[in-house]
């Protein structure tokens, strides 16, 4: 694995890239397979919000375990700049879409995303040790 700073970097983009694309895909498809969960009005109802919510932070753990697992010097501090970063994005993207979500939706994805990137970074750093 690269190292240093770009090895950092790299892992926070993999992990970045992971976790958006498992969050797109399921935001993408689930209005698909369950239409009853949105409104005529093209908003969510609470189900989708709910699952949403959870496939979010598992999707964080995943991407927080890859970033992880990718920068072997730091990973929990590779893991951590990672949910700062998306805390950061995730605070800009809620004012973009505070009229289309609850703001108890945005609100509480502001907190599971980071603490699902540092749940999938502490996940990896214990497997580590266990071996």
């Amino acid at each position: 694995m690269i190292g240093g700073v770009v090895g950092n970097f790299l892992a926070m983009l993999a992990g970045f890239a992971l976790m958006a694309g498992l969050v797109s895909a399921v935001t993408a498809s689930l209005p698909r397979v369950v239409p009853e969960w949105i409104n005529l009005d093209g908003s969510p109802r609470r189900p989708l919000i709910i699952v949403n919510l959870c496939w979010s932070f598992l999707a964080a753990g995943a991407g927080g375990y890859l970033t992880a697992w990718i920068a072997r010097e730091n990973p929990l501090d590779t893991a951590l700049a990672l949910a700062i970063v998306i805390l950061v994005l995730s605070a800009i993207g809620t004012f973009q879409s505070r009229e289309r979500y609850p703001l108890w939706y945005l609100m509480l994805l502001l907190i599971v995303t980071p603490i699902g990137v540092i749940t999938g970074g502490i996940l990896r750093v214990e497997v580590l040790r266990a071996l």
